[in-house]
């Protein structure tokens, strides 16, 4: 297809479905903010016609260089939408991000460090003797706990 619509006016017109669907604010602006802050600085301004899978994967890259894994998977999601917009309105012939995927993170990472008794014995000795009082009684601290959390019970159920 020859045109010359640009992967940020792809963005912009998806962002406008998103909000012709009425989704939540908190979606929107994440989807914004993906848009504003991530794809269009570094690849807006390509034309669609001449993305490849090599520059999407080149982009996801350069944003694992910089950023955590899941906001670049975030990233990543919201351009296969923006390029499912652009393929929907036959801007595109097909959608190239969708066959990028982010690799799993290593299973090798280091271990969390979990303390010993002695280590919190030595911790809990530190603590001001205003708040020894709540960590010297377990059901006191459960019950503010239940307190702090009272929107929350089905978490305390465990339920999901």
């Amino acid at each position: 297809m020859t045109n010359n619509k640009t992967i940020s006016d792809a963005c912009k017109t998806w962002i406008k479905r998103c909000e012709r669907n009425e989704l939540e604010r908190a979606t929107l602006r994440s989807y914004r903010n993906h848009v504003d802050h991530y794809i269009e600085p570094a690849i807006g301004d390509r034309e669609l016609s001449s993305l490849t899978r090599s520059h999407v994967r080149d982009f996801m890259d350069d944003m694992l260089d910089k950023n955590t894994r899941a906001m670049t998977d975030k990233v990543l999601r919201s351009l296969r939408s923006a390029l499912n917009e652009a393929l929907d309105r036959e801007w595109i012939d097909n959608n190239v991000a969708l066959s990028v995927k982010l690799r799993r993170a290593s299973r090798n990472a280091p271990d969390r460090i979990i303390p010993t008794k002695a280590e919190i014995k030595a911790m809990l000795e530190t603590v001001p003797d205003k708040q020894s009082v709540i960590l010297a009684s377990p059901r006191l601290y459960f019950w503010l706990t239940i307190l702090r959390m009272r929107r929350q019970i089905p978490r305390l159920r465990g339920l999901p």
